[in-house]
């Protein structure tokens, strides 16, 4: 895998060099990939949507870049770590009577089998209905008789990287414009 582009939304309260300085911010509320620092993969659009849906239009979005190649990847994309967690859940429900969710398959997989750097989903449907027009042209339907089918042309990967010193630094704020390096009036 090559290097990859990563976006990070932040509220804008009218503190620039404090974000720059600290961010990514940690995620501890609603973490479906566990508890981390949660980046947008490659498509900016969704580090947009995110800022205008939970900042109220008033966001800044920051960019790094990641080399995946250095990094130990729990890909929830990957078939290979799909089937390995089909056996989890197998086993997982042996023992729990309850419903097993994804955070808690990636809790008992780093505590228990292996430590990663980064966890990245395709997070189908988390969008959904509140997809922007601009996210939604993106989507070629496969049939001209089936629209619910689709070919996905800025799919919405998310990564979390557990640990925040696995990030790499600095973040630079891309938007709004005007915080961005080299902006001129």
């Amino acid at each position: 895998m090559k290097e990859r582009s990563l976006f990070h939304s932040v509220a804008n309260k009218d503190n620039p060099d404090y974000v720059e300085s600290n961010a990514p911010f940690r995620c501890t509320v609603d973490a479906w990939l566990g508890e981390g620092y949660y980046f947008w993969e490659s498509f900016k659009e969704y580090a947009h949507w995110w800022g205008k849906r939970h900042y109220f239009n008033n966001y800044f979005i920051c960019e790094t870049s990641c080399d995946y190649d250095t990094l130990s990847i729990l890909d929830l994309n990957d078939p290979d770590t799909i089937m390995e967690i089909r056996k989890i859940v197998e086993d997982l429900q042996k023992m729990y009577s309850c419903a097993i969710t994804v955070p808690a398959i990636i809790d008992y997989i780093i505590r228990r089998i292996n430590k990663y750097d980064l966890i990245r989903a395709c997070s189908n449907n988390i969008i959904g209905k509140n997809a922007s027009t601009e996210i939604r042209a993106q989507r070629i339907s496969f049939s001209k008789n089936n629209n619910k089918a689709f070919l996905d042309l800025c799919p919405p990967i998310q990564v979390c990287f557990p640990e925040k010193h696995k990030i790499p630094l600095p973040l630079k704020i891309i938007y709004p414009e005007t915080y961005k390096q080299g902006f001129c009036i």
